[in-house]
């Protein structure tokens, strides 16, 4: 039978040489040091990835080329969307924000769909006096029309399709 057994050393500053750790016997000091590890990475590094994927890095490239491969496309924006390609089965989410200044308004969606799949409309109101009622009609791959019972309707939603 065969027994693998692990020594860590760890660089110990203060005296300036290096400490062996047992992992049977000092199993807090391991883990300790892997906390340290996680801590350390989640301050300093997680911070300077993110700003590199927003500017024009390598970092940057590598995942524009990824998504481009995969057919990820994606407009962030008030009225925007995402596809997210083969990855998800050509699932594409849009969303939008508008303001009604009659009783109906037509509403374009960002790309077209190929398939609908269902839209989600959100009245906003700052109060319950501001309640108002409005209905999604004909809905179809290029955008859909809201029906409201009242001027100056705010409202948000959510498409989802292929």
């Amino acid at each position: 039978m065969s027994v693998l057994k692990a020594i860590f050393h760890r660089w110990n500053k203060t005296t300036s040489a290096y400490d062996t750790l047992h992992p049977e016997t000092e199993h807090a000091q391991v883990t300790d040091f892997g906390q340290g590890v996680l801590t350390h990475l989640a301050s300093n590094v997680l911070s300077s990835t993110i700003s590199s994927l927003t500017t024009d890095s390598l970092m940057a490239k590598l995942v524009k080329l990824i998504f481009d491969a995969t057919g990820v496309q994606y407009n962030i924006a008030q009225n925007g969307y995402i596809k997210f390609g083969d990855l998800f089965g050509g699932l594409i989410i849009q969303w939008g924000f508008h303001y009604c200044s009659g009783n109906n308004l037509a509403v374009t969606f960002p790309i077209v769909f190929n398939v609908l799949l269902s839209i989600v409309e959100s009245h906003k109101a700052d109060t319950l006096s501001d309640f108002k009622t409005a209905t999604i009609v004909k809905p179809n791959e290029t955008g859909f029309t809201i029906n409201t019972n009242s001027n100056g309707y705010v409202f948000y939603y959510i498409a989802f399709g292929m």
